[in-house]
């Protein structure tokens, strides 16, 4: 420890050729005013000057919107990886595999800041109605399909 260290806690006879009792008792002296200081301190602070951190209802309301749309995400993913090999398998692909994965991934993810500016210029509302109208009518067109070889 520095000299000066022993000097602000009153143990000026105290130097480097000292044993290591004393030294051990410095140490000790010092972590037992610095405990009393802190909780002096910790004592003059009042809850009034400290900020509270409450969020609004719409604040956690989008939080979990966020949070479903990040776990459908991860859900849909894990979805199609696992169903991947019956389908591969199905229309005999199997070269494929590993562009159809990153193909669903890269879909999701490319329209995303087209979308984010549509927003920024029409608002959210419009942006939104259209895509889920585009996604209920390619639903449709999937589900209307008929498979010939069967």
């Amino acid at each position: 420890m520095p000299p000066a260290i022993f000097r602000a806690i009153g143990l000026s006879s105290i130097n480097n050729h000292s044993n290591s009792s004393s030294l051990l008792e410095a140490v000790s002296k010092f972590f037992i005013m610095t405990d009393k200081i802190l909780q002096e301190n910790s004592n003059n602070v009042t809850t009034s000057n400290t900020p509270m951190l409450s969020h609004s209802l719409r604040f956690w309301g989008v939080f979990v919107a966020l949070c479903l749309l990040s776990f459908i995400s991860a859900l849909d993913v894990a979805i199609i990886t696992t169903a991947l090999p019956t389908i591969i398998k199905n229309i005999g692909g199997e070269t494929q595999y590993v562009w159809i994965a990153n193909s669903f991934v890269l879909a999701s993810s490319v329209p995303q800041p087209l979308f984010g500016q549509l927003s920024n210029i029409f608002g959210r509302r419009i942006p939104m109605i259209v895509s889920t109208g585009l996604f209920a009518l390619g639903s449709g067109v999937a589900g209307k399909h008929v498979c010939s070889t069967e």
